[in-house]
């Protein structure tokens, strides 16, 4: 029987909402949560939720634990 080569299944999209619930929940661990804010600031969605989202994103790219946004 020959050897088929299995289809590529796409890439998921990042889940924002969930992630943004998951962090409100204290469920994300350090990584999900510099994964989650460096979404958050390369979208520029960061700047446009409620002010503790932006505050805590410049405190991550001040820390060095995020980059800032990609131009």
């Amino acid at each position: 029987m020959p050897k088929t080569k299995a289809a590529k299944q796409p890439a998921r999209p990042y889940d924002t909402v969930g992630n943004i619930i998951a962090f409100e929940s204290g469920e994300l661990d350090d990584d999900g949560i510099r994964g989650l804010f460096q979404h958050l600031v390369n979208t520029g969605l960061a700047w446009t939720l409620q002010g503790s989202y932006g505050r805590a994103a410049k405190q991550l790219i001040e820390a060095g634990e995020i980059s800032p946004a990609r131009r």
